[in-house]
């Protein structure tokens, strides 16, 4: 599991003013400093700049406030977060809450736009998803439940079912099925779908059909008893007659005028697609004018040419000639004037042959040992003396020519290394330009030159590129608009040019090939000005159209469509009314009814009250499984949860510690200890094992509702307030622990414990000069400690015992302690 950490952050916020590096170095990052010198503004500053205020509480608001720049009136903060995914900078306007975010493995930002946390926008929602992707956590109370600790928080931490509730996924999605089918159950009748919900009052399409089929059954028995009556149905057959007349009359008049509006409504919306690809055009035109001025007035600029050109890849050589090549050519001079300097004592010596010096070695050695045995022993012995002495004088002097020798074949191969390094010093200056001049001394001024030159280079490359783009948009738009031009309709930015003849072209032909692109764009802006011209004179000669309508009929369309609908669903139901009559006419023994029409009906509901009966059985049966799968998804969340803690528990303790169980529920967690589950509190656990335990359920948490393998990082506020220096010790060697897998920040404000601990702060804030309060400094400095901000590191006042605080609808947010 890969950790992400802050690299940075740069704060327009609050005392602060400045930029802030967090090195990755090992063990926790110490800020240290005492009330008031701003050590918590920089932890609260890391989380404001990711999630931001919501200013819609009351706590939010008035911190939003306090936090106010004190000098100038930028209140903004950019953060880098170092992931898996590489560094990502998320840059906030705490005024206007603009967020942008850049990623080095994209060109451009790959979010920029509003992310108020209270919003609901498509932006906001765009803006979790990437802080998701790049942080893991895109909600503020998941991280302040979680990996960011409060001052004095860390033995609030509770294991609950909430935690559960806020992850995706698991058991969430088998509660909403339950409710889905709850939900779909419930139109069919007032039946519980379970014995713990209640019954409905209002009647279910099941007791509804139930009724509809007693009714028919009714009036069956009723149309039967009745078949023998017939009853005078002349008179209501011409009046059903002369109405289906006046509404076929309206209907008539209705569709003309429907025409009419219709051919309006059509010349509009052409006219509406045409003023759309004009200013579509019109802004190309505009962009292409732009990037042929800037490629002229490069073009037209004169260039500094260098006298000195230098080769593509300068740096490359530079650096093997810097890292490598010269010093092996200084080491190597060094070492041919050590074998010269060395030849030079050895010529210096006798040159002498030792060769006679051997023979006469020997001679007198033999000799003296013949004199020695025909009786004349001193005579013989110093003969053997000054022999053996020749002989040690013809060593020494073969000695020193085999020295000689191995000195100037050392020699020969060092000139000969030397040699192959000048060839390839050579190779590498080959086409830098006074080669001869370039030492390790005129190197940085070299560097200088090259990267002026380099700059000139891709400055004018990037505006011919630029022209380049524009070009081919332009191209591009010609095509949409000559496409959508035939059909009058918007432009299309799925439509693309074909003609590989009309292909952006080199350097050589841009410049005039843009200006024929100008020219097509400007005569296309003229047809199609010419086609809105055209389009307003038909709009006024179908405006001009004179057409009736019925009293109490608005000439619009839709209320002309309405009412020709309401008059065709008039005539249809008078033409099946005149249909009904005309038949109980013809048959003269029938009743208002027929018992076999009502026979059939009833045979339909019968059908449906079966089918209702069987979705209802279905629907309960889905449900009870539904319900058992529930608690299986939602004991395989809390195992994952537990999981995530234990392996927090075990990397922390050695496998002291751990696994955690909970066998009815999160709330009755316990921690194995040495074979025995044991409550969370100490004791039974040390304090050291209870900010352990502590540590790993809210970093487990945390890494569970990430959800990505991503290590979130610990954020620690004053850990060591209240605590004597052996706690605090403990608590020191539990947060170095957790900071081998993920980055620990932590800010305090005990320097006695740092110095008992032997902790030398990362950033120390005590000497550090912050900026003057806001309050002019003539004013009493009572008034300037009411008017100043609250210090980040105290908590403000509790409210008066007579004032009744207003109920909050959300959970205060982490810092509203501060």
């Amino acid at each position: 599991m890969s950790s992400v950490r802050f690299s940075f952050l740069e704060l327009r916020y609050g005392c602060h003013r400045q930029r802030f590096e967090f090195p990755d170095d090992d063990g926790p990052f110490v800020i240290s400093g005492p009330n008031g010198s701003g050590k918590s503004t920089i932890v609260e500053g890391l989380v404001r700049t990711l999630y931001g205020f919501r200013r819609q509480r009351k706590d939010d608001k008035k911190i939003y406030e306090q936090r106010r720049p004190w000098v100038d009136t930028e209140y903004r903060a950019t953060v880098g977060l170092h992931g898996p995914a590489g560094q990502v900078v998320v840059e906030r306007d705490f005024e206007s809450d603009q967020v942008v975010v850049r990623s080095d493995t994209a060109a451009g930002p790959s979010f920029e736009g509003e992310a108020n946390p209270a919003g609901s926008g498509d932006a906001v929602r765009e803006y979790r998803q990437v802080l998701s992707d790049c942080f893991g956590l895109s909600d503020l109370d998941a991280y302040e439940r979680t990996a960011c600790v409060q001052q004095g928080g860390l033995l609030q931490t509770n294991l609950s079912e909430d935690l559960l509730r806020i992850a995706a996924g698991g058991h969430a999605d088998v509660d909403t099925a339950r409710d889905e089918l709850r939900k779909a159950y419930q139109p069919l009748t007032i039946e519980p779908i379970t014995e713990g919900d209640g019954r409905r009052r209002k009647p279910g399409m099941l007791e509804i059909a139930r009724r509809t089929c007693e009714e028919l059954r009714s009036r069956r028995d009723e149309a039967r008893a009745a078949e023998q009556r017939r009853a005078p149905l002349a008179a209501q057959r011409e009046s059903v007659r002369t109405a289906a007349a006046e509404a076929a009359s309206e209907i008539e008049v209705l569709e003309r005028a429907l025409e009419a509006l219709a051919q309006t409504e059509t010349f509009e919306a052409r006219k509406k697609a045409c003023r759309e690809r004009l200013g579509y055009l019109e802004h190309r035109a505009q962009e292409l004018d732009e990037a042929i001025g800037r490629v002229e007035l490069m073009e037209a600029a004169p260039a500094d040419a260098p006298e000195r050109q230098y080769p593509v890849d300068f740096p490359e050589r530079v650096a093997a000639l810097e890292e490598g090549l010269w010093p092996r050519e200084r080491k190597l001079m060094a070492d041919i004037e050590a074998h010269r300097a060395r030849l030079r004592q050895l010529a210096a010596a006798p040159a002498l042959r030792s060769a006679p010096v051997w023979i006469a070695g020997l001679a007198l050695a033999a000799g003296g040992a013949a004199t020695a045995a025909i009786g004349s022993g001193v005579v013989g012995a110093t003969a053997g003396l000054i022999g053996a002495a020749l002989i040690a004088v013809a060593l020494w002097w073969r000695r020193g020519e085999t020295e000689r020798a191995r000195c100037e074949r050392g020699l020969l191969a060092t000139e000969s290394d030397l040699d192959d390094v000048r060839n390839r010093i050579s190779a590498r200056v080959d086409g830098v330009p006074d080669a001869e001049s370039l030492t390790v001394e005129t190197l940085p001024d070299r560097r200088r030159e090259y990267d002026r030159q380099k700059d000139e280079r891709d400055s004018r490359t990037a505006v011919r590129n630029e022209l380049r783009r524009v070009v081919d948009e332009a191209r591009r738009a010609l095509a949409r608009a000559a496409a959508a031009g035939a059909s009058d309709e918007p432009p299309d930015d799925t439509v693309r040019e074909a003609d590989p003849a009309r292909a952006v072209p080199r350097d050589e032909t841009l410049l005039e090939r843009a200006h024929e692109i100008r020219k097509e764009l400007h005569e296309a802006a003229s047809k199609e000005r010419n086609r809105l011209s055209t389009i307003d004179l038909q709009l006024r000669e179908v405006s001009r159209s004179q057409f009736e309508l019925p009293d109490g009929v608005r000439p619009e369309t839709a209320a002309v469509r309405h009412r020709l609908v309401e008059r065709r669903a008039d005539s249809t139901g008078l033409g099946d009314e005149l249909n009904r009559l005309e038949r109980r006419i013809a048959y003269d023994g029938r009743p208002d009814e027929s018992s076999v029409a009502i026979e059939s009906q009833l045979r339909v509901a019968e059908t449906r009250l079966a089918e209702l009966e069987a979705r209802s059985a279905a629907y309960r049966h889905a449900f009870g499984l539904v319900t058992d799968a529930y608690e299986d998804f939602r004991q395989t969340d809390q195992d994952r949860l537990l999981a995530a803690i234990s392996g927090h528990l075990r990397d922390a303790t050695d496998g002291d510690l751990g696994p955690i169980a909970a066998e009815e529920g999160l709330e009755t967690a316990r921690v194995w200890l040495r074979g025995h589950k044991v409550p969370m509190d100490s004791p039974p656990l040390s304090y050291g094992q209870l900010h352990t335990a502590l540590f790993a359920v809210r970093l487990g948490a945390a890494d569970f509702l990430a959800g990505l393998g991503v290590r979130v990082p610990l954020l620690v506020d004053d850990p060591f307030v209240h605590l004597d220096e052996q706690r605090a010790g403990e608590l020191w060697d539990v947060l170095t622990r957790l900071s081998t897998d993920r980055q620990v920040i932590l800010a305090t404000q005990d320097r006695l414990v740092l110095d008992h601990l032997r902790i030398r702060p990362h950033l120390s804030l005590e000497s550090e000069s912050r900026p003057e309060s806001p309050v002019a400094a003539s004013e009493p400095e009572a008034r300037v400690a009411e008017q100043a901000p609250a210090p980040v590191d105290q908590a403000p006042a509790p409210p008066a015992e007579s004032e009744t605080p207003e109920p909050e609808p959300e959970t205060p947010d982490l810092w509203s302690h501060l």
